[in-house]
C-alpha cells in the first residue's frame, strides 16, 4: 500500500482506484492489523494531499482538512463511532475512573453537567427555535436538573418540553433494538453524562489511524461544532453504588451567529457517537428534528387550524354582503351543514365542511378581498380609525415590554419607507411564555398568533392596556397584506385574518437583533390609495411622540427613521416625596414636567417652563389611556389613566348617567392630596426642587410666588370645562390645595399677605 500511495501522489490514477480498494479491505480487519498497516502508509487527506497515516485522524471533525482522512475513505474507517461499544450497559468495573467526579454525588456531577450545556444553549438560543434546542437537552437527558434548564433558559412551557421529550420516550426509544436484556436507549442515557467545553484551540488531541493519540492542528471552525473525537471515550464514574459514564464534549466557541443547521448536526452526533442510535432511531430522530427547526410552520399551522375550526361562526357574525362570492361560500357551508344528520355522521363530516369553507375563503382573491372589506367594516364600527393604528401597535409593544422586559431599556421604532411603515419593538415576541413559562401558558401568550387573527378575541388579561382584543387588526385599514415577524413566528396576513408562511419574516426579525433579543417586526405595505391615511397615522405620532415615553409603563425610547429621522425620550427623577417626581423629555423636543401619581395607574402631568407649570401643546390630547384620547378638554395638564372607561375604540371616554364625571370627581380626591403633599416639598427646600425641575428662580423668597401662581392659571382653565372642573372642589384638586395650603394669590401689596389658605380668606370677608 506504501508503493501504491507513492505512485497516486504522484499522479497515477489507477494507483489511488487500486489503493481506494485496498483500503476498503483492510479496514475490515482486527483492529490490531489494521493500525500496523497504517503505521509505514501515506493516506489522501481532505485537501487533495497525502500524509503519514501518523498525522491523520478519521471521522473527526475541527481538524484542519490537510490532516483529516479524504471523506471518501472516512466512510469505511471504522474508527468514526465510540471507541467504547454503547451496547454494554451492564456496570462497568475495568476502566478508568474520574476521582473528581467520584467524589460528588449523581445530582451534583448532573447539575455540572447541565451548567455546561446552558452555555450552549445560551450561544444558541437567540437564533435557534426553542424547540429544537429542548430535543437537545431531552436527547441528552430528561431528569429534573435539565427541566429546569429548559425552562428556565428556553422560557419552553412544560407542555412543551413534556411533547418533545415523551416522543423521544415513545417513538425513538421504543424503536431500538436490543441487543441483550437490559439493552435501551433509555437504559444508555440514564449511565450518561455529558460535560460541554466550549472552546478554540490551536491545536486537537485526536487518535491518528495508527491508534496513537497525537495534536493535530485545528481546521476552521463553525459555531457549535464538536472538534476531536474526546467525547467518545468514556470514563466510569460510581455514583451512589452505580456505575455512570461521563464524556467530555468540546465545541466551537465561535463568535457567529449559530444556525439551526449546526444544532441539528450537534444532536445527530451526539445521538450516534455518545448514545448509540440505530439507523432507524436516527431516521426517526431526524423527522422530528425537523419538526422542531420548523416553528414558524407549525405556528401558522397551528392558528390556521384553529381560525378554521370557528371560521363558520366568525364569517356569520361579520354578516358578509348577500350576493357576494364571500357570502355565496358561507350559505353553502350552512346548507351542506344542515343536511347532516345529528350523531357519528356529523362529527365525522364537520370538520371537512369547515376545511371546504375556510380553503374556499384563503386560496381565492375575490372572497379574501370581500373578507377584508368586512372586517375593516366592523373594525371601524367599534370606533377605530387609520390615525390610530400606529398608537395601537404602541400599546401592544408596550404590554410586550411590561410581560417580558428586554435585556437593555425598552425602545419603539417607527421606520417610514417608500413602499409603506415597519415597527419594531423587543418585548416579549409573539407567541412566547415570558420568563415564566407557565404563567404565560396560564395567560393564553402561545396563542396570540391565533389571538391577533380572531376577531373580537383576546388573551389580554389584567395588566395589559387592550380591552377588545382588536387592536392590532386596525392594521387592515392601512394594509391589505401585514407581515408578523417575531422570534420564530413569520407570516403575512391577507384577507384580514389570513396567515401564510412568511419565510424571509425569520430573518428580518433576526437582523435586528439587540442584546440577545430578537425583534418584533410589523411589515405595513400601504395598499394604493391608503397613503393618505398612513400619513395622517404617522402624523398623529409624532405630534403625540414627544409624551409617549412619559405615557407607557415600559418603553422610554422612540426612534423614528425615514426621511426625517428623530428621537424622543424620556426619564423620570425623584424628588424626595413619594408620588412626586419630574418627568424629564429628550431627544427632538425636550422639556420638562412634574408628574403626580394618584394611584390605580393614573398620573397627572404638568408641563414645566422656567417659571413653574404652563399649559401643554394646544394640538395635544389631555387624555391619554398611554395613548392619546380624542377628547378636547379646556385644561392645560395632561393625564394618563387605565382607571378612564372608554369605547371600545379606545378614542374616547365611555358616556352614562354619571360618567366620566364620576371618575373625574375620585382621580380629583386623590390629586388633591398629592398636590397638598406638593406644597410641603416646596416649603421644605425650594432650591433643590426649583434646580430638579428646571425653573430659573431659586429663590424662597420669589421662587415659589411664580410657581404656585402659574399653577393657579393652569387650573383656572378647568372651571370652564364641563368634565374637568369636576377635578375641583372643596376638598379635591385644587380646591383642597387652597383650602389647606397658603397657595391662592390674593393680589395685594405688602404689607398684606401675597398667600392665603382659601377657608381664612372666606372668613375675613363675612363681616363686610
Amino acid at each position: 500500500m506504501q508503493a501504491l500511495s507513492e505512485l497516486a501522489e504522484g499522479g497515477v490514477e489507477a494507483a489511488r482506484d487500486v489503493f481506494t480498494r485496498a483500503f476498503c479491505v483492510v479496514c475490515s480487519w482486527p483492529s490490531a492489523a489494521l493500525r500496523q498497516v497504517m503505521s509505514d502508509i501515506l493516506v489522501p487527506t481532505s485537501d487533495g494531499n497525502w500524509r503519514s497515516a501518523r498525522e491523520v485522524a478519521g471521522g473527526v471533525s475541527g481538524i484542519a482538512a490537510s490532516h483529516r482522512l479524504a471523506r471518501e475513505l472516512e466512510a469505511f474507517w471504522p474508527a468514526s463511532s465510540s471507541d467504547d461499544r454503547i451496547s454494554d450497559v451492564a456496570p462497568d468495573s475495568g476502566m478508568s475512573c474520574n476521582s473528581a467526579a467520584q467524589s460528588r454525588t449523581l445530582l451534583q456531577l448532573e447539575r455540572d453537567c447541565a451548567t455546561s450545556l446552558k452555555k450552549v444553549l445560551s450561544r444558541a438560543k437567540s437564533e435557534v427555535p426553542p424547540e429544537l434546542l429542548a430535543l437537545l437537552v431531552g436527547i441528552v437527558r430528561q431528569t429534573e436538573s435539565f427541566r429546569a434548564l429548559v425552562s428556565k433558559e428556553l422560557a419552553l412551557p412544560e407542555a412543551a418540553t413534556d411533547r418533545i421529550w415523551r416522543r423521544i420516550r415513545d417513538e425513538i426509544d421504543n424503536a431500538f433494538s436490543p441487543q441483550f436484556p437490559g439493552h435501551s436507549l433509555y437504559n444508555i442515557r440514564q449511565k450518561t453524562l455529558l460535560k460541554f467545553e466550549l472552546a478554540q484551540p490551536r491545536h486537537v488531541d485526536v487518535l491518528a489511524l495508527t491508534g496513537e493519540r497525537v495534536q493535530l492542528p485545528a481546521g476552521s471552525l463553525e459555531p457549535l461544532l464538536i472538534i476531536g473525537d474526546g467525547h467518545r471515550p468514556r470514563r466510569t464514574v460510581d455514583l451512589e453504588g452505580r456505575d455512570h459514564w461521563l464524556r467530555t464534549v468540546m465545541v466551537a466557541d465561535v463568535a457567529q451567529p449559530v444556525e439551526a443547521e449546526q444544532i441539528q448536526k450537534l444532536i445527530r452526533t451526539l445521538a450516534v457517537e455518545c448514545y448509540g442510535y440505530q439507523s432507524q432511531c436516527v431516521e426517526m430522530l431526524d423527522d422530528l428534528v425537523r419538526e422542531c427547526t420548523r416553528v414558524e410552520q407549525t405556528t401558522v399551522d397551528d392558528a390556521c387550524a384553529r381560525l378554521e375550526d370557528r371560521f363558520p361562526q366568525i364569517l356569520d357574525e361579520l354578516k358578509p354582503t348577500p350576493g357576494t362570492a364571500l357570502r355565496r361560500a358561507l350559505d353553502e357551508y350552512k346548507r351542506s351543514e344542515g343536511a347532516i344528520p345529528p350523531g357519528n355522521e356529523r362529527t365525522k363530516r364537520l370538520p371537512e365542511l369547515k376545511r371546504n369553507l375556510w380553503t374556499a375563503v384563503q386560496q381565492q382573491q375575490q372572497p379574501a378581498s370581500e373578507l377584508l372589506y368586512t372586517i375593516r367594516e366592523k373594525i371601524e364600527q367599534f370606533g377605530y380609525s387609520p390615525d390610530r393604528v400606529l398608537f395601537e401597535l404602541f400599546q401592544n409593544a408596550d404590554d410586550a415590554a411590561v410581560q417580558h422586559p428586554p435585556p437593555d431599556k425598552a425602545w419603539f421604532r417607527l421606520e417610514s419607507l417608500d413602499r409603506g411603515l415597519r415597527v419594531l419593538h423587543w418585548g416579549r415576541p409573539v407567541n412566547h411564555p415570558g420568563e415564566d413559562a407557565e404563567f404565560g401558558q396560564r395567560e393564553g401568550w402561545h396563542h396570540d398568533l391565533f389571538n391577533m387573527l380572531l376577531m373580537n378575541l383576546s388573551d389580554k388579561r389584567e395588566g395589559v392596556t387592550g380591552r377588545f382584543g382588536l387592536g392590532f387588526k386596525s392594521v387592515h385599514l392601512l394594509s391589505e397584506d401585514v407581515g408578523i415577524a417575531s422570534g420564530f413566528v413569520a407570516c403575512r396576513v391577507h384577507g384580514g385574518m389570513l396567515p401564510g408562511v412568511w419565510d424571509a419574516g425569520r430573518r428580518i426579525s433576526l437582523d435586528f437583533i439587540q442584546d440577545g433579543r430578537r425583534a418584533t417586526v410589523i411589515d405595513i405595505p400601504v395598499e394604493p390609495g391608503r397613503e393618505g391615511h398612513a400619513e395622517n397615522a404617522v402624523t398623529a405620532f409624532q405630534q403625540a411622540a414627544r409624551w409617549l415615553p412619559a405615557m407607557s409603563r415600559c418603553i422610554r425610547k422612540i426612534e423614528l427613521s425615514g426621511p426625517e429621522s428623530r428621537v424622543w425620550t424620556a426619564r423620570f427623577e425623584a424628588t424626595g416625596a413619594p408620588g412626586i417626581s419630574v418627568v424629564v423629555l429628550g431627544g427632538a423636543e425636550p422639556g420638562r414636567g412634574l408628574a403626580l401619581e394618584l394611584g390605580e395607574e393614573t398620573t397627572f402631568f404638568m408641563p414645566l417652563s422656567a417659571d413653574g407649570p404652563r399649559p401643554a401643546e394646544a394640538r395635544l390630547p389631555n387624555l391619554w389611556l398611554l395613548a392619546p384620547l380624542a377628547e378636547s378638554l379646556a385644561s392645560g395638564w395632561l393625564m394618563n389613566a387605565r382607571q378612564f372607561r372608554v369605547d371600545p375604540g379606545r378614542g374616547s371616554l365611555a358616556r352614562s348617567v354619571d360618567e366620566p364625571e364620576a371618575t373625574f370627581e375620585r382621580i380629583g380626591a386623590s390629586l388633591g392630596a398629592r398636590l397638598c403633599e406638593l406644597h410641603d416639598l416646596i416649603a421644605r427646600d425650594w432650591a433643590i426642587f426649583a434646580a430638579l425641575a428646571g425653573l430659573a428662580d431659586t429663590s424662597s423668597k420669589t421662587g415659589p410666588a411664580t410657581f404656585w401662581r402659574r399653577l393657579a392659571d393652569l387650573f383656572a382653565m378647568d372651571f370652564d370645562d364641563p368634565i374637568a372642573r369636576h377635578l375641583h372642589g372643596p376638598d379635591r384638586g385644587f380646591g383642597r390645595l387652597v383650602g389647606d395650603c397658603p397657595v391662592l394669590p390674593t393680589g395685594l401689596p405688602k404689607p398684606f399677605h401675597s398667600f392665603l389658605r382659601a377657608r381664612p380668606a372666606r372668613r375675613e370677608r363675612r363681616p363686610r
